[in-house]
């Protein structure tokens, strides 16, 4: 019950915290062994419209820049 009840509101407060300023965003390194916080993360970035922000690196992700 922490996690849903007190994590992730934060982590969305953290998310929407000025979305729409390209230049001063919130940014954060989310740890997640299971995959469940990452997908409530996902959905966050969705509803704020933010894909472009989010980096997923695992063993199977391709990151280029």
């Amino acid at each position: 019950g922490k996690t849903s009840s007190a994590i992730y509101p934060f982590v969305e407060q953290f998310i929407k915290y000025n979305s729409e300023n390209l230049t001063d965003k919130f940014g954060m390194l989310i740890l997640d062994v299971k995959g469940n916080y990452y997908n409530q993360v996902k959905d966050y970035v969705d509803f704020y419209n933010l894909q472009n922000d989010l980096i997923e690196i695992g063993l199977k992700s391709v990151i280029e820049y």
